[in-house]
C-alpha cells in the first residue's frame, strides 16, 4: 500500500479507507454524503497542518 511505503520512508501519513466508495468518488461532491464528509475532513487536516497545530 502506498501509505505504508511513505511511512516507511519517514513521511507523515494518515490512511483513511472509504470502503464502500468507488475510485473517483471525490468527484461526486454534493451528490454523495461521504464525499462531503471527505472534503470536510481533508480541509480540516490541511488547515491544521498549515497552521502548525
Amino acid at each position: 500500500m502506498t501509505s505504508d511505503r511513505l511511512a516507511e520512508d519517514g513521511v507523515s501519513v494518515e490512511h483513511r479507507d472509504y470502503e464502500a466508495m468507488v475510485h473517483g468518488f471525490a468527484n461526486m461532491l454534493g451528490v454523495v454524503d461521504t464525499t462531503d464528509e471527505f472534503f470536510a475532513y481533508a480541509g480540516e487536516r490541511l488547515r491544521s497542518t498549515f497552521e502548525g497545530e
